[in-house]
């Protein structure tokens, strides 16, 4: 984290601009390197984020009697 001392005219900078990443932390204007996000794609992650999704599928598939009896005990 660099701290970076912004000319008078430029009230705050937010955002990137080349390789550099301009941000605010707290009150400090600071600035960064930018990193791409590293994206494996892997078995577990793909397992990860379908999760949510699948819940109301599964949930709607359950017989109604099934139905009460989940909400019953929750």
């Amino acid at each position: 984290m660099t701290k970076v001392k912004l000319p008078s005219f430029i009230p705050e900078s937010n955002g990137r601009i080349g390789d550099a990443v301009f941000y605010t932390h707290r009150v400090v204007p600071c600035m960064r390197t930018y990193v791409s996000p590293v994206n494996p794609d892997t078995d577990w992650q793909r397992l990860c984020r379908s999760s949510p999704g699948n819940a109301p599928k599964s949930w709607k598939r359950l017989s109604l009697t099934k139905r009460r009896l989940c909400s019953e005990i929750c």
